[in-house]
């Protein structure tokens, strides 16, 4: 509530210690509103003297042509993608075997190649 101006602030219940507030502004009119939802009776207008809105476009990176940018989801889209194949791997691997490792003996007929559990590894070892 510190950041609207004083006179809106009077007319808001002093109960309130946060308010969801919006400013309307009308070049066409040269007005200035304020709006508060949650107290409709504190709408206010006001002269606005300018003929552009006092809002100002920060870009992530400097646009190449035009008037966009890539933004931080576009730029981070392929760490996401190695996200969602390790978790996969890892969702695979936790329903395969508990453990992920799998022990074999070295004189047994089963060879370590023919075991396919598609992650986690095999161990062999002397009996």
């Amino acid at each position: 509530m510190a950041l609207l101006p004083e006179k809106i602030r009077n007319k808001i219940n002093s109960s309130y210690s946060y308010v969801t507030f919006g400013i309307y502004y009308d070049t066409y009119n040269k007005t200035k509103a304020y709006y508060i939802p949650e107290q409709p009776k504190a709408l206010t207008i006001e002269k606005f003297d300018s003929d552009m809105v006092p809002i100002v476009t920060l870009y992530y990176g400097s646009p190449i042509v035009g008037q966009s940018s890539l933004s931080i989801v576009d730029q981070l889209n392929d760490i996401q993608t190695e996200i969602d194949i390790l978790m996969a791997k890892i969702k695979d691997a936790s329903q395969l075997t508990a453990a992920n490792t799998v022990f074999l003996p070295e004189g047994s007929s089963i060879k370590a190649e023919q075991i396919n559990n598609r992650i986690g590894s095999v161990v062999t070892y002397r009996a």
